[in-house]
């Protein structure tokens, strides 16, 4: 085999390698996988709105996209629905 010819298979064994390009969640995506999850089991607490809410305000500030707010407030008007007396969720809002 020519030299060419080893280089290509090795990168290419090395890409292959490789986590494919947007398979790794930030933390942030990770925490709204999972709060989602948790309202999908749950849809009547509060705490998985409120869990959303918080992921979703860390996503907005890891990609400066202000979507991510208006998305969190909404969910944080769901938990507050919810749960109105709740002393921890009422602390998000603040």
């Amino acid at each position: 085999m020519t030299s060419r010819r080893l280089f290509v298979l090795g990168v290419a064994a090395l890409a292959s390698a490789l986590p494919a390009a947007g398979a790794t969640l930030s933390p942030a995506e990770r925490s709204i996988r999972e709060a989602r999850a948790a309202i999908e089991k749950a849809p009547e607490t509060s705490r998985g709105h409120a869990d959303l809410a918080l992921a979703l305000a860390r996503r907005a500030r890891e990609t400066s996209d202000p979507a991510y707010y208006r998305q969190a407030d909404a969910a944080l008007d769901r938990a507050l629905a919810l749960s109105p007396g709740d002393f921890e969720t009422s602390k998000i809002r603040a």
